[in-house]
Formats: C-alpha cells, structure tokens, sequence
C-alpha cells in the first residue's frame, strides 16, 4: 500500500472534475479510463516484479563535483560571515548532495550506479572528507544538522521546510504539523518577541509570540514548553495538539482536538485538523474496516469545517478552504464510489455534500444549485459532534464509527483494499487532467481565504 510523503497526503492531492453520464463525451471518457485501468494494472504487476535496475556509472568527474559542493557547502555553514538564511541554504544543499551520493552508492538492481570508477572514493576523500562508508551512514544525519540548524538560527522559508520534512521523514505523521492549523507565526523577529517576554515576564502575548516561531521552525518540545503555562484556551490547546502531531504523538494529538471539538464544536480549526489526521491515519493499517472509519472521519470533519470556516481565526498560509472541499470529496468518493464530481455513467449523479456558496468556486455548477446539497450544516456539526470524536486506538480492534449508506467500502476486517489502489490512481489521475483541460476560464480561480 503506497504512503503519503511524511504521513501527509497533500505530496499527491488529486481533484475531480464531473462528466455528464449521458454525453458522448461522458461514455469516451468513461471507456478510456477503464481501458487505462487494466494496462495499469498490467503494468503494476510488471513493476512490482521487476527493480529499478542499474543507473548511470558514478564517474571520477562525478566524484569530484558532488566532493567540491559537500566541501563549499561545508565551508558555507561553519563560515560566521554567512547570514542564517545562507547557511541553512547551504546545509540544505549539502544534504542532497550527500542523497544523491546515497542513491549511486545503493545496489545496482535498486537504481544505484551501475559501476564506479577506480579513484571515486579518494576523490571523494581528499576534498570533502568522506567516505563511501560516511556517506552510506549520514543521509539522515545531514539532515538533522540542517534541522539543527533551522532550529538555532530561527530560520523560516523554503529551505528551512525542505529540511524540518526531510529530518522527520522516519516519524510517521510529522508531516501534519506543517499543515494544520495552529497560532501563526508573528510578524517580528524570535530576539524581538524574547525581549519582549523579558521586559514582561510572564506575558502571554509574549509566550504566544515565541511558541508560534518555535512551531514554525519544528522546535515542537519547544513550542509545548512555552505554553504549558497557557493551556485551557482553544488556540494554545490546538497549537499543542500540532507540536504533538509533529513529534508523531498522533494518539495524544487526536486526544486533545477531539476534547477541543466536544468544547467548541462551532470553531473551525480542530476540524481541519481532526479531518487531515484521519486522512492519514487511513494508511496505518491494511484493514478495510480502520481505512473506512478514518475515511468518514475525515468526510465528517472536512465537511464540519467547510460549515463553520466563516468563524476562523487562526489564518494559514495554505488554502484551507479548497484542500477541506477537495479532501471531503475524495473521502466521498472513496466511501461511496462516487460524489458529484465524478459518478458512474449508469447511475444518478449524487447530490453536493454541502451548499453551493459553502464550496470554493472551481467545484461550484448549475446541477448543484439546482438539486441542492445531500446534507444541511446542522445535520453535519451534529454528526461531527456525534460520531466523529470517537478517539482512535492503538490496539488491533480499532475505533469503528457508523458509516454512511450506501458506502462502498464495507468489508471484513482483515479484507486488505492493496489490490485496489492502481486502477484508482489511474482513473483519479485522468479525471484530474480532464479537468485541467476542461475548466472554464471563469471557475479558474480559487477562492483564498
């Protein structure tokens, strides 16, 4: 079963556009995708059955480049001229480095180098003082320097993402915390909002501010410390429930958003994030009963938070609005076989899950408005209320909620849903380019909070 980069689905989002059943367009399509279907298939077992084979021979040449950059890289961040934003670049940059030396020095049938040349080593050696033993052993550790790093100098940016992601790439679900909503980092500097904690001791503008910019830079621990003397409010609780998915505490994150929706179940935030928990929770076990149950838990609180989102406080600087419309869809589908977006040629087209002006604009259309949505808000708060605060467990019988009628994925327990998972690929892949080459120019936009 494939995982999401970093316990996050978000490295391969897909959106669906709808196709008319009766059009001739609609029944092309329709045979296209199930053709596609069958070669992926086809082509999965072929994939599975054979390796990556060998790459491209590691070269003295080769050597020699990625030694030169290790070593500028190197000198780079042990220089005290360079400014924080260039050392963290750099460190960054020596980490690939160091991956891709990885990957040529990995077995020849995984994808490594075919061959290497007499004398790479020494290269290597002489000007950046490493080994192929060093190398083979420190992929992981390059990027926790990088992290280190990030986390000393308070640095924030792409860079700085690149290598929070990548250290914690051996913590499952870590990649939650750079999504979910939290308190925002402030507009001023760590040194400016630490003098403004020591001139006021105490205050919790103050702890908020250097909490934020602890979160923003993975320092997790960190950010939890800081506002230990703040819990019982919402937006500190919820901040601390995002340092814990970030430590890969997912138990004991789910514990505290749970808590948080049973007392303020109409703001929005703790549904986002309940709802991109479970949808990567689904992953944790093979079993069709664990996948359903995370899969409705995210419909119900995406949904939940689509409904509430106009009492949002805490902004991001992600689009949450379109990923809870388009992550409630997929979650649809997946239960159902369809939604609104995309249905079978031989059956009615389900109504929206929620009203036309609760939807970003690209999933907006004249059918929906016409039939109306299949749920109100009150029927979905109170459903989220209800069956979607069951906390998770860790043990083999896993939390299971009432699931919606007419679902799809119903099965034994021990049913694995593996087999699956290439034919839905393909088909949620063509629907995604049909509606990159079939939406009108006026639904291009997307409504950013």
């Amino acid at each position: 079963m494939p995982l999401p980069l970093n316990g996050s689905r978000h490295t391969f989002r897909a959106v669906i556009l709808p196709y008319h059943p009766g059009s001739t367009a609609g029944l092309y399509f329709n045979s296209v995708v199930r053709l596609l279907a069958s070669l992926a298939l086809l082509l999965t077992v072929g994939v599975v059955a054979a390796q990556p084979g060998p790459g491209a021979p590691l070269t003295l040449g080769d050597a020699r480049a990625h030694a030169d950059r290790i070593a500028h890289d190197d000198a780079i961040v042990a220089s005290k001229q360079a400014d924080a934003l260039t050392q963290v670049h750099a460190a960054r940059d020596r980490a690939l480095a160091i991956d891709e030396l990885r990957h040529a020095l990995s077995e020849p049938a995984l994808g490594g180098a075919r061959s290497i040349e007499d004398g790479a080593e020494r290269e290597l050696q002489a000007r950046a003082g490493l080994s192929f033993a060093d190398v083979r052993g420190s992929g992981g550790r390059a990027w926790r320097r990088c992290l280190d790093l990030v986390r000393s100098e308070h640095v924030r940016g792409d860079d700085a993402t690149d290598c929070i992601r990548s250290a914690a790439a051996d913590t499952w679900g870590s990649g939650l915390a750079l999504v979910a909503l939290a308190i925002p980092p402030p507009a001023v500097s760590y040194a400016s909002a630490e003098e403004q904690l020591r001139v006021h001791p105490g205050d919790a503008g103050a702890l908020r501010d250097l909490a934020a910019l602890q979160l923003a830079t993975a320092d997790y621990e960190g950010t939890m410390a800081r506002l230990q003397p703040l819990r019982g409010t919402y937006d500190v609780d919820l901040t601390v429930a995002v340092a814990l998915l970030g430590l890969g505490r997912l138990d004991e994150a789910e514990a505290v958003l749970v808590a948080l929706v049973l007392r303020e179940p109409a703001r929005p935030e703790a549904h986002f994030n309940l709802a991109e928990l479970a949808d990567t929770r689904r992953y944790e076990s093979p079993k069709r009963a664990w996948i359903t149950t995370q899969d409705w838990r995210a419909f119900i609180h995406f949904r939940a938070f689509l409904c509430a989102r106009g009492a949002m406080t805490l902004r991001s600087t992600l689009d949450s609005w379109r990923l809870a419309a388009d992550g409630a869809e997929m979650a649809e589908h997946r239960l159902t076989g369809g939604s609104h977006w995309w249905w079978a040629t031989d059956a009615a087209r389900p109504r929206p899950f929620l009203a036309q002006d609760l939807l970003p604009p690209h999933m907006r259309d004249d059918e929906g408005a016409r039939t109306g949505p299949s749920s109100t808000c009150a029927e979905v708060m109170s459903s989220a209320a209800i069956n979607g605060t069951s906390a998770s467990s860790d043990g083999a019988d896993r939390a299971r909620l009432p699931l919606p009628k007419g679902c799809a994925c119903r099965a034994a327990a021990g049913e694995r849903t593996d087999a699956a998972v290439p034919l839905a690929a393909v088909a949620i892949a063509l629907a995604l380019a049909r509606r990159r080459l079939s939406r009108p120019a006026s639904s291009a936009a997307v409504g950013h909070e």
